[in-house]
């Protein structure tokens, strides 16, 4: 019975994991390629396309939704890292075992 809702809440965990990578790796790509910082108008200057748009958002708007799931996303992986910790407190066994065994 711990066993099963233990994985029930490493399958919610990781699909909440999920869910918000998804936001913060399009956020980044918009960040980093379609909208990147620098480069409007002459010399970096304000130019025409000083308020440059992707979806109706500016860069700095992307940024704030970049910079929140990324915060989310960190702490729902610290719960999963926290829900598989033996594991990771004994990967030194495992590795050491599957080496023996070959």
């Amino acid at each position: 019975m711990v066993a099963m809702r233990k994985a029930r809440l490493n399958a919610i965990v990781d699909i909440i994991a999920l869910v918000l990578l998804v936001p913060t790796m399009l956020s980044g790509v918009v960040t980093l390629w379609i909208l990147p910082s620098g480069g409007i108008g002459y010399r970096g200057g304000a130019g025409l396309l000083q308020d440059a748009y992707f979806w109706g958002l500016t860069r700095q708007e992307w940024r704030e939704i970049h910079d929140v799931f990324g915060m989310l996303f960190f702490l729902v992986m610290a719960v999963h890292l926290v829900l598989h910790w033996r594991y990771f407190r004994n990967i030194h066994k495992i590795l050491r075992s599957r080496q023996e065994n070959h």
